[in-house]
């Protein structure tokens, strides 16, 4: 019986997994083709163009716990402003509550990231300062004064 239920919410996870790479691996193919032809259209612009040596842009991926952008640096200042000093993983977890994320459905140590991320480009530009660790070593902040 045990068997039966963990191949119940195994399979379905195992099929949408393929169809997931199945998807990919068109879009991949797509973008290869696409790749191709822009290649041609270089070639018949100037033959002699060495197209070996492109390198590929890396992409940004998207923040998918701040929509827009500066609302990670919004929230984070306004906690800080609110709270005086807190931890990077404080901060994380009152961005969990105030957005309403569901703990088990994010990546929390993404989230915690992002988090020292902002917290990082904020101390660059002097609007934040370290202030101590915690027990685990987690940077302690705090607005500069």
């Amino acid at each position: 019986m045990a068997q039966s239920h963990a191949l119940s919410a195994l399979v379905p996870l195992r099929s949408e997994l393929a169809g997931k790479l199945a998807a990919l691996q068109q879009e991949s193919d797509r973008i290869r083709s696409d790749i191709t032809t822009l290649d041609a259209a270089i070639k018949i612009v100037d033959p002699g163009y060495k197209i070996t040596g492109l390198r590929a842009k890396r992409t940004r991926s998207k923040n998918v716990f701040f929509a827009k952008h500066g609302d990670a640096s919004k929230f984070v200042l306004e906690t800080l402003r609110e709270s005086g000093t807190l931890s990077t993983t404080e901060v994380a977890e009152l961005a969990i509550t105030h957005k309403g994320l569901n703990r088990t459905s994010i990546d929390t140590k993404a989230l915690k990231a992002c988090i020292l991320t902002t917290l990082s480009r904020q101390r660059i530009k002097g609007v934040v300062v370290e202030a101590g660790r915690d027990s685990d070593g987690t940077i302690k902040w705090r607005l500069k004064n």
